[in-house]
């Protein structure tokens, strides 16, 4: 009850600042739908549709501000509304818009979510200021499943908060993995020494969660993860030393179960758990034959009755596998259009490194770029076993690539120097 009266009053005063600034409210929506609070608070109707109220306030603050701005079309924006077109046509064509609508309405709910920050993330203070509200809502749990294996001593299995995208013990895994680098650059662009400490304390922690999710996806990412932040360290050795001391220590007093389970990741093919992903990712695959333009419907791919269309009779399960969950239900088109996003915002991030690598004052620009490459890399590896492409820290971190690389277009362009008149003789 006291938890509840908390977040009540948290979220009162939170939802009173939207009319100080626009942009607190899409600020706000992206705390409650990555931290969900109200999934760990009871007995308050207000709780349960305070992510609806503050969406209806972002989109409200996106139509009517004035200093709104369109994005630009290129080919990210391109893809991006072309995505959401697919996905919409799959749910009018799907097999069965009952079973299929839930997953449906998820997913273009984050889309709409990814479109305000799209068009409302135009600056550096709210980059700053998102990639702070977003490393805080995940670090939560970050810290307090990281303060939990600790207190357990890896003895309890680390999962998210219950009914979200997020509860599974793999799923938080992998979003924690993906948020270590943000928390890394947060660090590294701080000038306060008490923001500095928060970040690196909130990636600490959340490195040991992943160790003690118990997650082997999770270890895999993890491995990405501090692999692609050693090659982007100037002080490598360092680095290094504080790597293996966190994961080290963590190590230490992990037990032998988690040994035991990690060392299945080498035999995978004799894994019953694993094979079994398999048995889903041909039945997606199947699926998705029946219909290659739109797919049979967001995730009847999980129902006995559709797999058997395809020779696969097996109870209810999952795909784990991003990328074939969106080929299972939306289609050829939309699961390379989803690929194509992902590479877009790669390459992007690459460009923009090269573009400001010799500018001083868009270091912050070039040390994110780095940062935003290495988290969507562990987030790709990472979802190959997951379904979580509609997770909204995935498609939050596209955004600000694509909003990043318009803001350093902009400083980068040349300035015209207009001829003397003489010239014109």
């Amino acid at each position: 009850m006291i938890k509840t009266l908390a977040l009540l009053t948290f979220t009162a005063a939170a939802f009173a600042m939207c009319f100080q600034a626009a942009y607190v409210s899409l600020l706000i929506w992206v705390w409650l739908s990555t931290m969900m609070p109200q999934a760990e608070a009871w007995g308050s109707a207000w709780l349960n549709y305070s992510n609806f109220i503050a969406g209806i306030l972002t989109l409200s603050a996106m139509f009517f501000s004035s200093d709104r701005k369109l994005p630009p079309l290129n080919l990210f924006s391109f893809l991006f509304f072309f995505f959401i077109a697919l996905i919409t046509l799959s749910q009018i064509f799907s097999l069965n818009q009952t079973l299929s609508f839930y997953k449906f309405e998820f997913g273009i709910t984050t889309l709409i979510m990814a479109f305000t920050i799209m068009v409302m993330t135009t600056s550096k203070l709210k980059i700053q200021a998102l990639l702070w509200v977003f490393m805080l809502s995940i670090g939560y749990y970050g810290v307090t499943r990281g303060l939990y294996t600790i207190a357990t001593l890896g003895g309890g299995i680390v999962t998210g908060p219950s009914g979200t995208i997020i509860d599974d013990n793999n799923h938080l895994a992998v979003a924690l993995a993906m948020s270590a680098p943000i928390g890394y650059y947060l660090y590294r662009s701080s000038t306060d020494i008490r923001a500095r400490l928060l970040a690196a304390g909130i990636s600490t922690l959340s490195i040991i969660a992943v160790i003690g999710t118990h997650s082997r996806g999770g270890l895999i990412s993890l491995g990405v993860m501090v692999l692609g932040l050693l090659l982007r360290s100037k002080r490598k050795a360092l680095s290094l030393i504080m790597i293996v001391s966190v994961i080290g220590a963590s190590l230490s007093f992990m037990p032998d179960k988690w040994f035991q389970r990690m060392g299945t990741i080498s035999s995978a093919e004799k894994d019953g758990s694993f094979m079994g992903r398999v048995e889903a990712w041909e039945a997606a695959y199947k699926l998705a034959l029946m219909d290659p333009i739109l797919g049979v419907g967001a995730r009847l791919q999980y129902y006995p009755e559709y797999t058997s269309l395809v020779g696969m009779n097996y109870g209810m399960r999952a795909t784990h596998n991003a990328y074939l969950e969106i080929l299972a239900g939306n289609g050829f088109p939309a699961f390379f259009a989803f690929i194509a996003m992902m590479a877009t915002s790669f390459f992007w991030c690459g460009k923009i490194r090269k573009l400001t690598k010799d500018r001083r004052d868009l270091f912050w620009a070039w040390d994110l770029a780095g940062m935003m490459q290495l988290s969507l890399a562990v987030f790709g590896i990472g979802v190959m076993a997951l379904s979580l492409e509609y997770w909204i820290g995935f498609w939050l971190l596209m955004m600000v690539v694509f909003n990043l690389r318009e803001i350093v277009l902009r400083e980068v362009k040349p300035v015209r120097i207009p001829k003397p008149l003489e010239a014109y003789a």
